[in-house]
This record gives C-alpha cells, structure tokens and sequence, in this order.
C-alpha cells in the first residue's frame, strides 16, 4: 500500500524542509521543519533529516526546537513519521476510510 499523510486537520501546518544549514531559519520558524542530515537505513549510510518542532512567527515568534535527528529520507520511514507527529502534536486525525499502517 503506498504510504500518505491522508490527515484532517483543524488547521493549517507549516512544514519546512532545507537541504542543509545555511538555510536553518527556515525550519526554524516552521511548526515541523525538516533539515538535511545523515541517517541509517537497514544498516546503510542513507540521506535524512534532523526534525524541529515548534517554530512560530508573527506576535510571538518562537525558534523550533530540534526533536529527532536521523531520520531517513526514504517515503516508507520519513511519510509514516510525519504522520504521527500530525497525529500526536497537532491533532490531526486519519481521514474516514483511511487505513493507518503502524
């Protein structure tokens, strides 16, 4: 089954992803930004990312945090990640008729 985000959610989300740290104040002023890092797949040196949470601009601008770092870039480890954190730190909910892989 190919892997998705297939989410409801109440609001808007902003997701930011920058190959390498020159451009870091992207991702950090994202609600999930994704910067370019190592990471292991199977073993394996892989591309991924490191992940911030958090950022915020406007009234009360507020850097993001860095939550995890290695996580790879490959659709069946990074998809599945992104749509747990939808799930677990903005609300979201998997669309009706939706299944969910673990």
């Amino acid at each position: 089954m190919p892997y998705g985000l297939r989410l409801r959610i109440c609001r808007p989300v902003i997701i930011n992803c920058v190959e390498h740290g020159g451009a870091c104040a992207q991702v950090q002023v994202a609600d999930i930004g994704l910067m370019g890092g190592p990471a292991k797949l199977n073993g394996k040196a892989t591309e991924g990312v490191r992940v911030f949470l958090g950022g915020t601009i406007g009234e009360n601008p507020q850097l993001a945090s860095q939550f995890e770092k290695g996580i790879a870039c490959d659709e069946s480890v990074l998809l599945p990640y992104l749509r747990d954190i939808m799930i677990e730190k903005f609300g979201a909910t998997p669309k009706p008729g939706v299944l969910v892989e673990a």
